[in-house]
């Protein structure tokens, strides 16, 4: 029986380091159906810095159980996967992240019936009149997006990133205020869910960031220079 030796396993610490939590960013391609809406695509950067937790999605492998023989102990074999949906949680600022979450779940579906993304209204004698139907849903093609999940190394340098496609929220959470909590930090929590989890590692021949994914995506590196500010700010902000 092999033994445990702390020198062998402190040598292996040293040599391949350890993966820190902390140490992330997310970025979020403008949706089509709000592209409209705002004159800076590029300010989703901005929920970039604003994203304070994340996780890299579970996979659950389904199974079948099956009777070889068609009688006696059955054996189980995977028919498929399933991917589990992932939460964002973000720190606020004043406006744009709220705001952003708000108009793209109005631009998936618009249940608010007089705001929606391409919301065209006028007054006519009195009355509000509008080209488009309340509560209605978007073609998914319109309001879905790209997600990328980057994590690196304590010298800022990216081991992995993880991307989601055709990803869309299905729930942000309450925001929730209280007098008597002066210093605490407004957070919203984003539920997401996607079609495609694509794993792209350091150094792999797959990992290509593609124009056609969007402008955006092609500032990853340009982001790096933010994880250790990120991570100072992590600890003091949010206790990380």
């Amino acid at each position: 029986m092999a033994t445990f030796r702390i020198s062998e396993f402190m040598s292996e610490i040293n040599k391949r380091g350890v993966m820190k939590t902390n140490l992330f960013n997310v970025m979020i391609a403008m949706p089509k159906c709000m592209k409209n809406r705002s004159t800076n695509p590029e300010r989703t950067e901005i929920l970039s810095l604003r994203c304070s937790a994340a996780s890299i999605p579970g996979v659950n492998l389904v199974g079948k159980d099956f009777q070889k023989y068609g009688y006696g102990l059955s054996e189980r074999f995977i028919s498929t996967a399933t991917l589990n949906d992932i939460s964002l949680e973000f720190v606020l600022d004043q406006k744009f992240v709220a705001d952003f979450f708000e108009e793209w779940t109005l631009g998936i579906t618009d249940y608010s019936r007089l705001k929606s993304m391409d919301y065209e209204a006028k007054m006519s004698d009195g009355v509000l009149v509008s080209n488009k139907k309340p509560y209605f849903t978007n073609y998914k093609s319109n309001y879905t997006t790209t997600i990328l999940i980057n994590v690196y190394d304590e010298t800022a340098e990216r081991i992995k990133t993880v991307e989601l496609t055709e990803a869309f929220p299905t729930a942000i959470s309450a925001i929730n205020l209280n007098w008597n909590e002066q210093d605490r930090l407004a957070k919203l929590v984003v539920r997401i869910q996607y079609r495609d989890l694509i794993y792209h590692y350091l150094g792999s021949d797959s990992f290509r960031i593609e124009s056609k994914n969007d402008r955006l995506f092609g500032k990853i590196d340009r982001l790096v220079g933010f994880t250790s500010a990120l991570q100072s700010l992590g600890s003091t902000l949010f206790g990380r």
